[in-house]
């Protein structure tokens, strides 16, 4: 098992994360510079994933799961003034459990993350956004879809601590079933020690509407092909922080072909 270790520059960056070989994922960005990186998870495994954002310094993080297996510890470390645009895209068929920590150290720190997730096996996910200094920002948006034997367990967690002052912590979390044996269970979660905050948290769970599926079948369109266009509206918010036209129809595609290759099964 091996280390896999960046400073990025400004600009783009594209990393493949094969889990099979490596275990340590350590990603640090430049004081004052804006950087968008595109992490490929492949493979199967378990991996310590460990981010700092240096002072002024603007970070736009994407993973694309297609992972066989994942078992992630990820830690992000923000410094003052800067800002992290995280997102997760889970697509993979195996099981995903994922621990995610957020550390807002430093004053004028802020957070937004994004999360997709398809879901046809056991997935465990834990966001966690920790306010340990004055006027930082969290904000998180959750999107899960669950499929046949899908089984996902969801925690939003928001932690403001006595320091914080002029802090705020938001999460949203939606989830999607499609059959009404599946188990979605989310947990959200607020910690407040301080008085002069805001906080707030909201979570929805559904099924698809069937005037909508039959909307779409009097159209033309298979069973199948309209499950698949309701997921791929569902799921594609998680592009929205993407500036780059080319990387953003990129990752479009990767969903695309992914939802259709899961919902024709």
């Amino acid at each position: 098992m091996s280390l896999n270790s960046y400073v990025v520059e400004a600009g783009f960056h594209e990393i493949t994360l094969d889990l099979s070989t490596t275990n340590e994922f350590k990603l640090q960005s430049k004081r004052n510079e804006y950087s968008d990186v595109l992490v490929h998870l492949v493979g199967k495994g378990s991996a310590n994933l460990e981010v700092t954002l240096e002072k002024d310094s603007k970070l736009n993080l994407f993973y694309l799961n297609t992972a066989d297996e994942a078992h992630l510890n990820e830690s992000y470390i923000l410094n003052k003034d800067s800002r992290l645009d995280l997102a997760y895209g889970d697509f993979n068929d195996g099981t995903c459990d994922r621990n995610t920590d957020v550390y807002l150290v430093e004053n004028g720190a802020s957070v937004y993350l994004k999360s997709a997730s398809l879901v046809k096996s056991e997935r465990r996910l834990v966001y966690r956004f920790n306010h340990q200094a004055q006027y930082t920002y969290g904000d998180m948006q959750n999107f899960v879809v669950t499929l046949e034997k899908g089984k996902l367990s969801l925690y939003a967690i928001g932690k403001i601590e006595k320091n914080a002052t002029n802090s705020e912590t938001h999460q949203t979390t939606r989830v999607l079933n499609f059959n009404a044996t599946e188990r979605a269970s989310v947990f959200p979660q607020l910690y407040i020690d301080n008085n002069e905050v805001k906080a707030s948290h909201a979570e929805s769970s559904g099924q698809v509407d069937p005037d909508q599926l039959y909307y779409l079948q009097s159209r033309g369109l298979s069973p199948e092909e309209s499950v698949s266009l309701i997921v791929k509206g569902y799921l594609s918010s998680i592009l929205e922080n993407i500036k780059n036209d080319e990387i953003k129809e990129r990752l479009m595609e990767s969903i695309e072909r992914k939802v259709d290759e899961v919902c024709s099964r």
